[in-house]
């Protein structure tokens, strides 16, 4: 801003020397407002810090000097997702279990699909019941979700899991399993 009035307010902006090419390219200033705007591209491949001097010149004066620091933070767009397939009888996205099951009865494997290779994805179950959820293969990001307890119809008839993918950049994906235990004739009168 330059109180004078007139000509003698008119002030100029421009780029230093010492701003290189690229990223003049990348960030346009606007000579008469002083004004930056993003006009190029940003990818994988652009600088993560950017430091623009500025360099504002009223006439007849020594030009003022401001120096922009612009650093560029990678967003991600693409949540992993949880790919499910079950094992159990499944209908519905409901799965159903005899009673009499044994323990480690397989129930269904869930593929974890990181779209973003650097960021790392931990994947666990919540919820109550005798469940566990294991990884299966470590560098395919699969996990297993299997029994690991008797299952009694007459004591709890259903049971809400959660399969839960937790990325390093915040994202947080859900997927909701019920199972529904099934009753058999196990009781004598």
């Amino acid at each position: 801003f330059d109180p004078d009035l007139g000509s003698n307010a008119q002030i100029a902006y421009i780029y230093s020397e010492r701003v290189p090419r690229d990223t003049k390219n990348l960030f346009n200033l606007d000579k008469g407002t002083g004004i930056i705007k993003l006009v190029g591209k940003i990818d994988g491949n652009t600088a993560k810090l950017h430091k623009l001097t500025v360099l504002a010149n009223g006439q007849g004066c020594i030009p003022a000097v401001a120096v922009v620091t612009v650093n560029i933070i990678k967003v991600v767009f693409n949540p992993p997702t949880i790919i499910p397939r079950y094992i159990a009888n499944e209908k519905d996205g409901i799965v159903y279990l005899k009673e009499s099951e044994p323990a480690a009865t397989p129930i269904a494997f869930f593929t974890v699909k990181n779209p973003d290779q650097k960021q790392k994805v931990d994947c666990y179950l919540e919820g109550e019941g005798p469940f566990r959820l294991s990884l299966y293969k470590l560098f395919r990001n699969e996990y297993l979700l299997e029994s690991i307890g008797p299952l009694d119809f007459e004591m709890k008839q259903d049971y809400e899991l959660m399969i839960v993918a937790n990325s390093s950049v915040g994202f947080v994906l859900k997927t909701l399993i019920k199972v529904q235990v099934i009753d058999e004739n196990d009781n004598t009168p």
